[in-house]
């Protein structure tokens, strides 16, 4: 968690920074580069990556990686094509598309292989170097960006910032895990890749459709207000989103990664994971609903000293969705219990019941409707779940 702060608190700090040497339409070109890129790349490998955690026996963990690797590859690759196919209609739906979108396969590649080479380090304990990933993710962007921004403030020069950030901890996280674990995925034989495909048939089934419908609905806002409005009130709303999900990444994403590898490992030695997933949630709650509350009162000022007068559109969208945001920072142990516990099927309906609720009003008085309902949903259907399944036999 400490990496994570760091890496958390570099963005923070550079953020006002660059809030004056762009603009709002500038963050909003970006911000609909990575809601494409997002979307498409955590459903790169089919999920297969989250399953490298699982298995006791560390040849069918390579196994998995080298799966999610060649899936990853292919995905890259029909995006590629979709692209080229597609390429004058996406056009049509906003000319701020065709400023990046010969970029969008190659941040679905790094993307992908970052979150692979995190799942393995994650299974061997490398938490030091899955840390320092974020902190050189976090340098690599926030330099790249400032450097090319003070040469020439335009939207591209954030969207390879935001490239060379993920390249780059992409390449520490390789070296470093390589050195103690290396992976010779040229040994990994056929029988092992197929016999884990079909064992974690799941994760793609059912968890890929879970996650693809629940990053839609997280990035809708970003394609609905390019497309009704303009990139500019887009890049308000990016702005929000950051600085109120800068906290989320801070705790939850630590909390997701260490949870999910005790809980999976106590859950596979048949110990009852009941209380560290309560006291994950809770923990979560306690330390993060003050500064929630006080953010939603004082949401308006704060985002105008912080970064800028231009900035207090932010700041009232920041008030429209401070109760989301906080139902996305105590749900890590509830949505990785559920994996745990091989519930990818009943995982995919629950998102997507609330998905559709969600797409059937309005994006932001949905967001804010919803969110009490969705935190409290997952953490009783975990509830109920460790209740039958999680008690040692």
């Amino acid at each position: 968690m400490s990496g994570t702060a760091l890496s958390q608190g570099i963005l923070i700090a550079a953020t006002p920074i660059l809030s004056r040497l762009f603009t709002p339409e500038n963050f909003g070109i970006l911000a609909i580069y990575v809601a494409i890129v997002g979307i498409v790349s955590l459903v790169s490998s089919w999920k297969y990556e989250l399953a490298i955690i699982l298995p006791e026996d560390d040849q069918d963990a390579e196994a998995l990686v080298f799966l999610s690797i060649i899936i990853t590859i292919i995905t890259t690759i029909l995006t590629f094509i979709l692209i080229t196919l597609f390429r004058k209609h996406l056009i049509k739906m906003t000319n701020n598309v065709e400023l990046f979108i010969w970029l969008v396969p190659i941040g679905i590649l790094i993307s992908g292989l970052l979150q692979i080479y995190t799942s393995w380090g994650t299974r061997k304990e490398q938490y030091k170097f899955v840390a320092n990933t974020k902190i050189a993710q976090s340098v690599s962007t926030v330099l790249s960006q400032l450097s090319l921004g003070f040469f020439k403030t335009s939207s591209i020069s954030l969207i390879i910032g935001n490239v060379i950030g993920i390249f780059s901890s992409l390449i520490y996280l390789l070296v470093t895990t390589s050195k103690k674990h290396f992976i010779h995925l040229n040994k990994i034989s056929k029988r092992h890749v197929y016999k884990n495909f079909k064992d974690y048939q799941n994760f793609p089934k059912f968890q890929s459709t879970s996650v693809l419908v629940n990053s839609i609905s997280q990035h809708l806002p970003i394609f609905l207000l390019t497309l009704f409005y303009s990139a500019e009130m887009a890049g308000f709303y990016s702005l929000t989103h950051r600085a109120l999900t800068t906290p989320v990444r801070l705790i939850g994403n630590s909390v997701r990664q260490v949870y999910y590898q005790r809980a999976s490992r106590m859950f596979g030695e048949k110990k009852n994971i009941k209380n560290i997933f309560i006291n994950s949630t809770f923990g979560l709650a306690k330390i993060t609903i003050i500064p929630f509350i006080l953010i939603g009162i004082f949401a308006r000022p704060l985002f105008v000293f912080v970064f800028g007068s231009e900035w207090l559109v932010s700041g009232i969208y920041a008030q429209l969705i401070i109760l989301y945001i906080f139902a996305l920072t105590i749900n890590p142990p509830s949505v990785m219990t559920l994996q745990i516990l091989g519930k990818q099927r009943l995982s995919m309906f629950y998102v997507s019941l609330l998905r559709f609720s969600l797409l059937s009003m309005r994006f932001v008085r949905a967001q804010v409707t919803c969110c009490r309902a969705e935190s409290l949903a997952a953490f009783c259907w975990c509830w109920l779940s460790l209740e039958d399944s999680c008690l040692p036999r």
